[in-house]
């Protein structure tokens, strides 16, 4: 019998696979997978799941679970995120999975993707830190969780703001003018605002940013020409050189942005938003570093089911 693990993560913009094993240190011999699905195109505007996009989500994962029959690996965590837990279609959805990939979805609450994302970061970071801020902005939400580095949660909350999300009410562009990614900002703030959180301004955090938008940025930054987790865990950026990354995406042309390394195709329409969500809650909180992290809430998953079973 294998002793691997798996999880799988079905996002608003792709859905990711892990396949790891666990020792006594930790997650091992961890690989991902990724394929942009865009589940949550028109979510927004119409509150359900796109049948084109449901058939793309269905036939990504029907090849995770050839691979994982093939790899022996019987144990393996499948959870969904924003758009499927704010569509009004969820539920067909979930059976239609169920039925052609015999995986069972978990739904995450807001709370419940913020707890898994923290879990992962506080796995795999080894930055001394009191207090941590992560930063995980996906395509249909944003969740910021403030805790401390043995794992406990200070603040977590999700918030209706996320890359794809953004992109589509505000008829986000390439080369942007500035009242669309000033749009992005006013919500982006509103929603912040209406939160008790100004004692975070200012305080010492070590801000960690995790999913697609984060991971793609730091690839760009360094210019990345494949994907390379031990260099995006490592990475780190000050606000300032995030502020002129965040500005140079959103004056960039579509060819531009295709045309700069680390970028993935499937990112390319939406990077804009996510850049401007994470530096937006960089400026709110008046923080001067942004470090990334590969370790996320797949990671999160196997290490909540440990502990809770």
């Amino acid at each position: 019998m294998s002793n691997r693990l798996a999880a799988i993560d079905i996002g608003s913009n792709s859905v990711r696979l892990l396949t790891c094993r666990r020792d006594q240190t930790g997650l091992v011999e961890r690989s991902k997978q990724v394929n942009t699905t865009r589940l949550a195109k028109g979510v927004d505007q119409t509150g359900r799941l796109a049948e084109p996009n449901i058939i793309q989500t269905i036939a990504v994962l029907k090849d995770y679970a050839t691979q994982l029959a093939e790899l022996g690996i019987k144990n393996c965590s499948v959870f969904a995120t924003s758009a499927v837990r704010d569509a009004a279609n969820s539920d067909d959805f979930l059976a239609r999975v169920k039925a052609e990939t015999g995986f069972n979805i978990t739904i995450l609450s807001g709370q419940q993707e913020a707890a898994y994302g923290f879990l992962g970061v506080v796995k795999g970071n080894s930055r001394p830190a009191d207090k941590i801020l992560v930063i995980d902005v996906g395509g249909g939400s944003t969740e910021l969780i403030f805790g401390d580095q043995s794992g406990a949660i200070e603040y977590s909350d999700s918030f209706d703001i996320g890359a794809v999300r953004m992109t589509e009410r505000f008829g986000l562009t390439h080369a942007m003018q500035p009242a669309q990614y000033k749009a992005v900002e006013s919500e982006l703030f509103k929603q912040l605002q209406s939160k008790n959180l100004s004692h975070y301004k200012g305080a010492a955090l070590c801000c960690i940013a995790i999913g697609g938008t984060a991971t793609s940025l730091a690839a760009i930054d360094l210019q990345l020409p494949a994907y390379d987790a031990e260099a995006i865990q490592r990475h780190q950026m000050t606000q300032t050189a995030l502020a002129e990354l965040t500005g140079r995406l959103v004056a960039a042309t579509r060819a531009e942005k295709l045309n700069m390394a680390g970028l993935a195709a499937g990112r390319v329409d939406i990077i804009s938003a996510g850049a401007l969500i994470i530096n937006g809650v960089m400026r709110y909180f008046e923080q001067p570093t942004l470090y990334f992290s590969d370790y996320d809430n797949l990671e999160g998953s196997l290490q909540s089911e440990r502990i809770d079973g």
